[in-house]
């Protein structure tokens, strides 16, 4: 699903300069081009994380975090088991340098998520 995303997100992109891929031109220039830096992939890993953040500093009886924790009591079909949100967040974390509590202090979880840039 990432390659996906990637993929309609430099669509996008390269309509919007008008370039066609038949002109064999790298993402990384069409990406120069239009004076993006980051990826769509990082965009949502970012706002995943601002949402995670949000949900664990909630009360305990709240019914978001409730949902957050909530583990299904079926088992998955055989088969090659399937990636979790939480999973992703997760490693998302440890992109970022970022542990389990460090949602706790606002100001050092938005540095960590990349929704500011300096204290």
């Amino acid at each position: 699903m990432e390659q996906r995303l990637l993929a309609l997100e430099m669509d996008f992109w390269r309509r919007s300069a008008g370039i066609s891929r038949m002109e064999r031109v790298a993402n990384i220039k069409i990406r120069e081009i239009m004076h993006v830096q980051q990826t769509i992939i990082n965009e949502i890993e970012k706002r995943q994380l601002v949402w995670y953040g949000h949900v664990q500093r909630m009360r305990e009886d709240q019914i978001p975090k409730k949902v957050l924790k909530w583990i299904p009591s079926e088992r998955r079909k055989k088969g090659r088991p399937k990636a979790t949100w939480i999973g992703g967040i997760h490693k998302a974390m440890s992109e970022r340098n970022l542990h389990p509590g460090d949602w706790e202090n606002r100001k050092g979880w938005q540095l960590g998520t990349g929704r500011r840039r300096t204290l």
